[in-house]
């Protein structure tokens, strides 16, 4: 095998206009992707919310991202702001 197949192709990072309509369009379904619930019926309403906002966003972006790379992002996001608003905890004490 070649080396360059075993690669991933890495998308160009996400602008700041690209960041804001991506988590605009997932607080419209927030209620659903952070339900907590783990049954097969939530599940699949995730697994369908997070298409929807994969679909509107690429409808809207000129560089297309998977529904994984869209879900990565959000972890991302929340995991910085979760450790930003720990720090300030800290700092408070």
């Amino acid at each position: 095998m070649n080396e360059k197949q075993d690669k991933r192709c890495r998308a160009p990072n996400y602008s700041q206009d690209e960041k804001m309509r991506l988590l605009n369009i997932i607080s419209q379904v927030k209620d659903t992707i952070e339900n907590k619930t783990t049954d097969a019926v939530t599940w699949h309403q995730k697994e369908e919310a997070w298409k929807q906002v994969t679909l509107k966003f690429n409808a809207s972006s000129i560089v297309k991202r998977s529904v994984a790379s869209i879900k990565n992002f959000y972890e991302n996001q929340k995991r910085s702001c979760h450790k930003k608003a720990a720090e300030e905890r800290h700092n408070k004490i």
